[in-house]
């Protein structure tokens, strides 16, 4: 099992980015829905509310993977040391 679970946990950061990598689609999909009606007249302007959840979620979303990406170099520098 312990073997299992240090072969797996090389992974966990790969994966972890893949899944911010299609939230972070989310975040520019739903930014330019945004941006397309407000040009359309739709909306007049973006709410506030909706810009600072736009700008938490982004940050939260480049702070996890930078952690994700220092994981993976974890991993690497101990399977070369």
């Amino acid at each position: 099992m312990p073997l299992l679970r240090d072969h797996f946990a090389r992974y966990r950061p790969l994966v972890t980015a893949t899944a911010l990598g299609a939230a972070a689609a989310v975040h520019d999909q739903t930014a330019g829905l945004l941006a397309s009606r407000r040009q359309a007249g739709i909306i007049a302007r973006v709410r506030d509310n909706a810009l600072i959840t736009l700008g938490r979620t982004w940050a939260q979303l480049n702070a996890a993977l930078l952690a994700a990406v220092a994981a993976h170099q974890g991993f690497r520098q101990n399977d070369t040391g």
